[in-house]
């Protein structure tokens, strides 16, 4: 399946249910790093974290259900696929899961978000610039109408080009800060 609108047979909610046994500091996923140590460790993201994320997420980007649609572009095993995935559900919008060759298919990714109605896209900057910015202009309002980068810098000549006719957001964050911590328009 690559299109998910709910949470397996249940619709997502996000909300910690509030009683003594649970403070939301129990594991809600363990991803394996080498930061810049270049030392493998595993860092545990605990669920009020991930909770509060995702929330502060989804309202940041104003997703709306019935109109967005966001793509899953990372590994499974990096830890952005976990808002790129839940912010989506969390707002009520469904996720479009993209395979490895998917993702680096060129402008052929752009058919597929185009195909799938994605208007909010994860993307790193190296996949960016791989991608003809004439061939986005031609899709239509709102697809890809916002542009999330992350996990590489973002050089100034792909923002401004990227930045012309769409949302552009620079987010940055060590996974031990469980995700992106800081998100700003470019």
């Amino acid at each position: 399946m690559r299109r998910f609108e709910k949470c397996g047979n249940f619709t997502c909610n996000l909300r910690l249910q509030e009683n003594t046994t649970n403070l939301g500091i129990d594991a809600a996923y363990i991803t394996y790093t080498s930061g810049s140590t270049g030392l493998p460790k595993g860092v545990v993201s605990v669920q009020k974290s991930c909770t509060a994320y995702i929330q502060s997420m989804a309202h940041y980007m104003h997703l709306t259900p019935g109109l967005d649609c966001c793509s899953v572009a990372s590994s499974q095993a990096w830890d952005t696929s976990v808002h790129e995935t839940y912010t989506a559900l969390a707002s009520g919008c469904p996720a479009v899961m993209l395979s490895h060759d998917e993702v680096r298919s060129g402008n052929l990714l752009l058919d597929l978000l185009a195909e799938e109605g994605v208007t909010c896209a994860f993307l790193v900057p190296s996949l960016l610039r791989t991608l003809q910015t004439d061939t986005l202009a031609k899709l239509p309002w709102p697809i890809v109408r916002m542009i999330f980068c992350g996990g590489e810098a973002l050089p100034q000549d792909l923002a401004d080009t990227w930045a012309q006719d769409r949302a552009l957001l620079n987010i940055y964050g060590a996974v031990n800060l469980n995700s992106n911590r800081t998100v700003s328009h470019c």
